[in-house]
């Protein structure tokens, strides 16, 4: 792992998939000796081919690779397998012409064995997963539990803070941070090919009590169907604040598989999805007047296929309301492309009642059996009271995360203990009290018989 500044001053040449000759063009016409930085951002990397035609262009004009480094640019996911295998071949080439290929994330460069660990890590946990015979809500638990028994771990340092951010750093300098977990575990369930269980990571922005900002975060959004425990929707997961505490306890589920709504009932901490992400007016108020930019994460056509909107349904809705609202707008409806990505919507609370509806809470007990089940099929010894154990955590924790009107299954469950505890409470004091007045007029009797 190095970082780009400290490759010194360079000359950065730019390679897309649609000009792989651009090395020889732009070298020829640059005007110093600086050394050379090659930064390779291509479409994918499933053709070889397209390695060497690149290769090939830049041995044209320059003989010597010794003073030129190379880097692919990780974008919003991982490479896949096939095209890791590529880009390990190409990184073996290069080593024999004195050079060498790393992938970027950040500003941090990282060479391909340290990538490497990370599929690994990856891949075993993958290939576990696919190993039992697991229902989609407990594939998920399974994975949320390996990911969030990492503890959490930044370097704050003025140089590295941007390191415990990559995904790779976990398996590299045991650093994990929001970004790394939500990255992680979307990685991992993606890997399991199961439509019947999605996730996105999702960026945000977190706001206190007077909302003001207090910092980025990232957590994740599920879409999840499971037949065995009744379970249809769309969820909200945040390994984070749910991954291990080293001392205390091994991970929890107090923010895990919460319906969309509850988002705006955290405590202390509210979390917003920022602007032009998901689901963003999902926590909005009643006014707000829009909703756009669904993005390449979760689009309206992977809604549709989710079968949580009928997209046709939602574009005639909204024709019909330019037309009957603001006529200097109907003008363009047949010239402007209505995208499944980005439309904007004067009826947002309609549309999110429909997406809310399909955040079903996960009941407690559905809950409870699926983690046992996942605990059994990792051999722990004595699952039940494990899972008993998890939830006591969480539900404790929920109690001081959650104000009152959240309908997440560990907070209800737990808010009920707490309010019968309360009844009690109150009840004995209650009784006390009574038995203090008896006491006092068993008193008031003796006296009075005294005085007689």
């Amino acid at each position: 792992m190095i970082y780009l500044n400290d490759l010194g001053e360079r000359n950065e040449i730019l390679i897309k998939s649609w000009k792989l000759d651009n090395f020889s063009y732009l070298y020829q016409k640059q005007k110093n000796d600086k050394k050379i930085c090659v930064n390779i951002d291509l479409d994918n990397y499933h053709n070889f081919n397209n390695f060497f035609a690149i290769l090939r262009d830049v041995m044209s004009v320059k003989k010597d690779l010794s003073d030129v480094t190379f880097f692919i640019t990780l974008k919003n996911e991982l490479f896949s397998v096939e095209e890791f295998e590529n880009i390990k071949k190409f990184n073996r080439i290069l080593k024999t012409q004195n050079s060498k290929l790393y992938i970027k994330e950040f500003e941090v460069l990282w060479e391909i064995d340290e990538v490497q660990k990370t599929y690994d890590y990856i891949l075993n946990i993958i290939s576990e997963i696919s190993s039992k015979n697991l229902s989609p809500l407990e594939q998920f638990l399974y994975a949320y539990k390996k990911v969030g028994e990492n503890v959490y771990k930044d370097d704050n340092s003025l140089k590295s803070v941007v390191t415990s951010h990559s995904i790779f750093s976990l398996q590299n300098n045991g650093h994990i941070v929001c970004r790394s977990y939500s990255k992680m575990l979307s990685e991992i369930i993606g890997g399991l090919k199961n439509n019947d269980l999605i996730c996105y990571e999702n960026n945000g922005e977190l706001f206190n009590e007077d909302d003001k900002f207090v910092g980025s975060h990232s957590m994740n959004i599920v879409i999840l169907k499971d037949d065995k425990y009744k379970v249809n929707g769309i969820y909200s997961a945040d390994c984070t604040w749910d991954s291990s505490d080293a001392k205390a306890y091994p991970i929890c589920l107090t923010y895990c598989l919460i319906p969309l709504e509850d988002l705006k009932f955290y405590k202390g901490t509210l979390f917003y999805p920022e602007p032009k992400n998901n689901f963003q007016y999902l926590l909005a108020d009643d006014n707000s007047t829009c909703l756009y930019e669904y993005q390449n994460k979760i689009t309206l056509d992977i809604l549709k296929k989710q079968h949580v909107l009928d997209i046709e349904e939602e574009r005639q809705n909204y024709k019909n309301y330019i037309l009957q609202n603001e006529p200097n707008k109907a003008k363009f409806l047949n010239t402007t492309p209505f995208s499944d990505e980005i439309l904007e919507y004067r009826f947002v609370k309609s549309l999110c009642n429909k997406i809310k509806q399909k955040s079903t809470v996960i009941d407690y007990t559905s809950l409870e059996n699926a983690l046992i089940t996942v605990l059994k099929s990792q051999n722990i010894l004595d699952a039940n009271e494990y899972a008993e154990k998890i939830l006591d955590i969480s539900k404790k924790r929920s109690l001081h995360m959650y104000i009152y009107g959240a309908r997440n299954c560990v907070y209800t469950t737990s808010k009920q203990q707490f309010d019968r505890k309360k009844v009690i409470a109150e009840e004995m004091a209650r009784l006390k009290q009574k038995h203090k007045e008896i006491q006092e007029k068993i008193k008031n009797k003796q006296k009075d018989h005294t005085l007689e």
